[in-house]
C-alpha cells in the first residue's frame, strides 16, 4: 500500500492510500530480501553516482587477479625463453672463446692462451696425466676468480640489446641466470674431470660421456671445445666421438673408452 498526494487549486494538499501495482510490489520485496540477507547496514540499490563508482571499483577488484596472472605468465615465459636462448648462446660462446682466445693469442691479449694452452694442456695431457698427479698443479684447473664475472657480463651484452626490442628485463634475467649456472657447471665439471674423487656427479651417465668428450680434446686440441654442452661442436663440425688412432688413455670409473672401434 502506498500514498498518493495531490494539491488543490486553493493550496490544500490531500493524500489518499493507493495500492501498489504488482511490478512495484515485487521490486520492493526483492529489495527487502537483499537488505535482510546482505546486512541491515548495507544501503539499498540506488542509481546515485556513488553507487556507480562502487560498482566500477568492484569490477576492477575482480579484474585485478586476471591481470596479475597474465603479467606473471608473460614474465615467466620471457624468463624461460631467455634461459633457453642463453644456454644455446653460451654453448656457442664457450666454443668461440675456447677455440679463438684460449688456444691462440688474440692480438696483444694472450693471457687466456698462456694460462690454458701453454700451462693447462702442458700439465694435463691425454694419458695418465689427464688426472691430477701433483697437488700443486690443481691451481691450473679453474679459471682466475675474476674470469667468471667478466665472461658473464660479456655474454649479456647481446641479450641487453635484444631486450630493448622484445622481452625486456625478464629476457635478461633468464639469460643471466642460465649463463651463471652454465659457468658454474663448466668450472665444477672441469674440476671433477681432472681431479676425480668418486663424487656423486662422477657416477652420472651424462658426466661419463662429457668426460670422454673432454679427454679427446686433450688428445686433439682442435676438436671438442665444449665442456658442458657440445651443441656448438656438433653445429660447427668439431665434434669427435672416438679417437682416430689408439693411444694410452687414462682409466677410471668415470672415464669411457674412446679408442677407435675395432674393424
Amino acid at each position: 500500500m502506498g500514498w498518493r498526494c495531490a494539491r488543490s487549486r486553493r493550496g490544500f494538499t490531500s493524500c489518499s492510500p493507493q495500492p501498489l501495482n504488482p511490478a512495484k510490489k515485487a521490486r520492493a520485496a526483492r529489495e527487502v530480501f537483499r537488505q535482510v540477507f546482505r546486512g541491515a547496514n548495507e544501503p539499498l540499490k540506488t542509481k546515485s553516482p556513488e553507487r556507480g563508482q562502487e560498482a566500477r571499483r568492484a569490477r576492477t577488484r575482480h579484474e585485478h587477479p586476471s591481470l596479475l596472472v597474465l603479467t606473471l605468465w608473460l614474465f615467466l615465459s620471457w624468463l624461460l625463453f631467455g634461459a633457453i636462448l642463453g644456454i644455446a648462446f653460451d654453448s656457442c660462446f664457450e666454443w668461440t672463446f675456447h677455440r679463438y682466445v684460449m688456444h691462440r693469442p688474440l692480438g696483444g691479449f694472450d693471457y687466456p692462451f698462456r694460462r690454458h694452452a701453454l700451462v693447462h694442456h702442458h700439465i694435463f695431457k691425454a694419458d695418465a696425466s689427464y688426472h691430477l698427479l701433483r697437488r700443486q698443479d690443481q691451481r691450473t684447473v679453474p679459471m682466475a676468480w675474476w674470469n667468471g664475472p667478466a665472461l658473464i657480463v660479456l655474454t649479456q651484452i647481446p641479450f641487453t640489446g635484444l631486450a630493448l626490442f622484445a622481452g625486456g628485463l625478464p629476457l635478461v634475467c633468464g639469460s643471466f641466470l642460465a649463463t651463471a649456472l652454465y659457468y658454474a657447471a663448466y668450472e665444477y665439471m672441469h674440476w671433477c674431470m681432472h681431479i676425480p674423487r668418486n663424487r656423486k656427479v662422477e657416477r652420472n651417465g651424462i658426466f661419463f660421456r662429457l668426460n670422454g668428450h673432454h679427454l679427446l680434446h686433450h688428445r686433439y686440441m682442435n676438436k671438442n671445445f665444449n665442456v658442458v654442452l657440445p651443441l656448438a661442436d656438433l653445429c660447427f663440425g668439431t665434434l669427435l666421438l672416438r679417437s682416430k688412432i689408439s693411444f694410452a688413455q687414462p682409466r677410471g670409473p668415470a672415464v669411457p673408452d674412446v679408442q677407435p672401434l675395432a674393424a
